[in-house]
């Protein structure tokens, strides 16, 4: 990397400038180094021509030669909220199916066509009376909204992108109790 003052420059291989649409790869966020140091890109505009078109987080100095790069995970949506932690989640959950396929009655029998098969996830969760305001509203928020889960197994994990179709519902652990148990049904999308 060649610099015009700090942490402003462009990439260069020898003499010869890098252009960033060769090389699209090369986002913000990318991590570079010179095998002592290692910069965040921060700023990108131009070409990849001019003297100040990238700029690093730190002093990249004028002769900053990169040895490697750690590119950056690029995902679609990324969601950031409070955490709720419950009072005693309950182990398993109930997995069902449902058949997306196509059933036709004809004079010479049942036709039956496969289709897609999603997954629904059913469980519950015991929260706090504490804490039950802040899990109606992270339920209510995430009702019909898209989201990335993993669910942890036994054995294996699934990640699954779906969502609460139908929202979650509340009930006194016994009379009296301080807990309230969450029964939900998370459903994949496909």
């Amino acid at each position: 990397m060649t610099a015009s003052n700090g942490n402003l420059g462009r990439l260069q291989a020898s003499a010869a400038n890098i252009y960033f649409e060769d090389y699209p790869q090369i986002r913000l966020g990318t991590f570079v180094s010179d095998g002592v140091f290692t910069e965040q890109i921060n700023r990108i505009t131009g070409a990849g021509t001019e003297s100040e078109d990238l700029q690093l987080t730190g002093n990249g100095g004028s002769n900053f030669t990169v040895s490697s790069m750690k590119l950056p995970l690029i995902v679609n949506t990324i969601r950031a909220g409070k955490v709720l932690e419950t009072y005693n989640p309950n182990v398993g959950m109930s997995i069902s199916r449902d058949s997306l396929g196509i059933k036709q009655e004809r004079d010479s029998g049942l036709v039956y066509r496969l289709g897609e098969i999603r997954r629904r996830f059913s469980g519950s969760v015991q929260v706090l009376e504490s804490e039950r305001d802040t899990a109606t509203k992270v339920f209510a928020g995430l009702r019909m909204q898209p989201v990335a889960a993993q669910i942890l197994g036994y054995q294996t994990n699934t990640a699954v992108f779906g969502g609460f179709f139908e929202p979650a519902s509340i009930a006194y652990s016994y009379p009296g109790s301080q807990l309230y148990d969450y029964n939900f049904e998370f459903v994949e999308l496909i």
